[in-house]
């Protein structure tokens, strides 16, 4: 089994070879949408923990205060 060190000398030594800009976008995108989902779960990871703790310290409203403040905001803005 080779070692992550190994994967990523084999990868360089791949890509080096690629002349084709096509493929390399490719990889380029393949490589970022990687990393964009690894920041999305982070964020999303982030939002359900604030959640919890707004829920535990009670900081929640009803769906129907909430329809009520909306409506005083929307108003406010006529």
């Amino acid at each position: 089994m080779e070692t992550i060190a190994q994967q990523k000398q084999e990868l360089v030594r791949l890509i080096e070879s690629v002349s084709d800009p096509n493929v390399l976008e490719a990889i380029r995108n393949l490589l970022n949408e990687i990393d964009d989902a690894d920041a999305w779960k982070r964020t999303l990871n982030v939002i359900a923990d604030e959640a919890e703790q707004a829920i535990k310290l009670g900081n929640v409203h009803s769906s129907e205060e909430f329809k009520v403040k909306i409506a005083a905001k929307l108003s406010g803005l006529k």
